[in-house]
């Protein structure tokens, strides 16, 4: 940026872009108002830097997140590492969180069979905060995001 204001002999920090091309899948989830030169180079130097998992988390996390700026984008994606993408089965979940409970694999052999492994999952991860995305389920480490509310019928009454 300096040097592109050295090279044109001009003050560019009131500058603003117009428009934004993204070629990711998750690009129309950036608002498009009020894109700043440093907003989109500090987003743009975050992206280039993300491995291809981090790119998906990255996608789940604008999703559930909805920035409102693409200063709130940036934000996101310099704490990308604060989101984690949630693989496998509530199950699976059920057995993780039995484990990081302290639980070994022996007693969790033990109570197979016994034990709704897939409903203590789902409440587990409601517990966690993980939100279904169109990248996959996904969960902020720092603090769940706050519990959804329920979403109302609309066909009654």
């Amino acid at each position: 940026m300096e040097q592109a204001k050295r090279a044109l002999g001009c003050d560019l920090g009131s500058a603003a872009i117009r428009d934004v091309e993204i070629g990711y899948p998750w690009a129309h989830l950036l608002p498009r108002d009020a894109v700043t030169l440093e907003d989109a180079s500090t987003l743009a130097e975050c992206v280039r830097a993300m491995s291809k998992r981090e790119l998906k988390v990255f996608g789940a996390a604008l999703e559930v997140e909805e920035p409102r700026s693409f200063y709130d984008a940036g934000c996101i994606a310099m704490d990308v590492d604060d989101y984690e993408l949630v693989d496998g089965s509530e199950h699976e979940y059920a057995w993780d969180a039995l484990r990081a409970a302290g639980a070994s694999e022996d007693a969790l052999e033990m109570l197979n069979g016994f034990t709704d492994f897939d409903a203590l999952g789902r409440c587990e991860m409601e517990q966690d905060g993980v939100r279904e995305t169109s990248f996959g389920s996904v969960k902020r480490l720092s603090a769940p995001w706050p519990q959804q509310e329920p979403e109302l019928d609309q066909t009654m009454g």
